[in-house]
């Protein structure tokens, strides 16, 4: 018998739209506020498993993102977030 599964799915959370929508946009920059593994989860997702070959201005599998730890989502990551955006920008 013949199983089959969905590895990655072919859609995405609302964050993972407006990532898509961010990337179009030209000489935009998007940085994810996410935790670790949430911006290459939905990079690979929507470059990878559903073949889109668009990387926009600054996007595709180089998603800048603060890659958050549960220190930051207890005690606030507005600071990883500004360290983050300053990283991006250089």
């Amino acid at each position: 018998m013949k199983r089959s599964y969905t590895e990655r799915p072919r859609y995405f959370c609302t964050f993972g739209g407006a990532l898509s929508t961010f990337e179009a946009l030209p000489e935009t920059i998007p940085v994810m506020h996410a935790s670790v593994g949430c911006a290459a989860s939905i990079t690979w997702g929507q470059s990878g498993a559903s073949a889109l070959e668009v990387g926009g201005y600054c996007g595709g599998l180089s998603v800048p993102s603060s890659n958050i730890t549960e220190k930051e989502v207890i005690f606030g990551g507005m600071k990883r977030l500004k360290q983050q955006i300053l990283n991006t920008l250089g």
